[in-house]
C-alpha cells in the first residue's frame, strides 16, 4: 500500500546531507522546501514539483534499483525512512 511508504521533503534532505551524498528514500520524495546541495537521491517515486526543484539544483535522481546495480554493496548510502 502506498498509505504506508514514507515521504520525504526535499528540506529535509537538504538538512540531513551534504554535497556529494547518496541518499535513499524508501517511498516518495515531495517537494516542500529547497535543495542547496548536489547530492544523488534514489527513491521510489518523486512528485513533480520535487523532479522540477531538484533539476534546477543538478541533483542525481535515480531509481533504487538503479542504485543496486550501480553500487551493491550499498557504500557510503544514507538512507530515510
Amino acid at each position: 500500500s502506498t498509505r504506508r511508504q514514507a515521504q520525504v521533503n526535499l528540506d529535509t534532505i537538504d538538512r540531513v546531507t551534504k554535497e556529494g551524498d547518496t541518499v535513499v528514500v524508501t517511498g516518495k520524495v515531495l517537494g516542500m522546501g529547497h535543495l542547496s546541495k548536489k547530492v544523488r537521491i534514489c527513491a521510489l517515486h518523486f512528485s513533480a514539483s520535487a523532479h522540477k526543484k531538484l533539476k534546477e539544483a543538478k541533483a542525481e535522481m535515480v531509481s533504487i534499483a538503479e542504485e543496486i546495480k550501480h553500487n551493491p554493496k550499498a557504500n557510503g548510502i544514507k538512507v530515510l525512512p
